[in-house]
């Protein structure tokens, strides 16, 4: 723990924005490029990613719950891989207070309710791929709020397209600098296998 200490920052998180400051136009991510059936690859760079996973974190705030700072809030995400995944699950880290939980896509409809009740699940970030499974799931959490990331509102495409728009972070939600011992100590991801 006390060379984590002097590092320039204390998260995942900290780690992009560090790269987004110090090394703005080098090449973060490579995907596969929706423009050519993915026969190509399509980039980002450190600064592109992290406008993109500031402007996803700060629609999905919109939909948090108002809480104390000594409390969590439990997200899970369920969605086949991709760089949807990977910019959802960055913004998902991004957000002060929350736990990222990610689901696999392989588990059954019971098991997926299962670990929603165990986890406090109260928002989900998923597709309209599993819109009708996660709809029987709502029916048993009144509680649960569903955010689907290929709605207009959460389109990833048109946020790649504003990659190089930069996102002035404007929410209290959205972590950005905090003392290194307090982010540390904090629970960031739950895992499931």
């Amino acid at each position: 723990m006390e060379q984590l200490k002097n590092l320039p920052f204390s998260s995942i998180v900290g780690a992009l924005e560090y790269q987004a400051q110090m090394r703005p136009e080098k090449i973060a991510i490579l995907y596969p490029d929706p423009d050519t059936n993915s026969t190509e690859y399509a980039s980002l760079t450190y600064k592109q990613y992290n406008n993109v996973t500031n402007q996803l974190a700060e629609r999905i705030c919109k939909y948090l719950p108002s809480v104390s700072s000594s409390e969590s809030i439990t997200c899970g995400l369920l969605s086949v891989g991709g760089i949807e995944y990977l910019l959802s699950q960055y913004a998902l880290l991004k957000l002060s207070n929350v736990i990222m939980f990610p689901i696999s896509a392989r588990n059954s409809e019971a098991a997926v309710e299962h670990l929603i009740k165990e986890t406090k699940t109260i928002l989900l970030l998923t597709t309209s791929q599993y819109l009708p499974m996660i709809k029987k799931i709502q029916q048993q959490f009144e509680f649960l709020k569903i955010l689907l990331l290929d709605s207009e509102e959460f389109k990833i495409e048109e946020l790649l397209k504003n990659k190089d728009v930069e996102c002035s972070v404007t929410s209290d939600a959205i972590t950005l600098k905090k003392s290194s011992e307090e982010e540390l100590n904090k629970i960031v991801v739950i895992l499931h296998r």
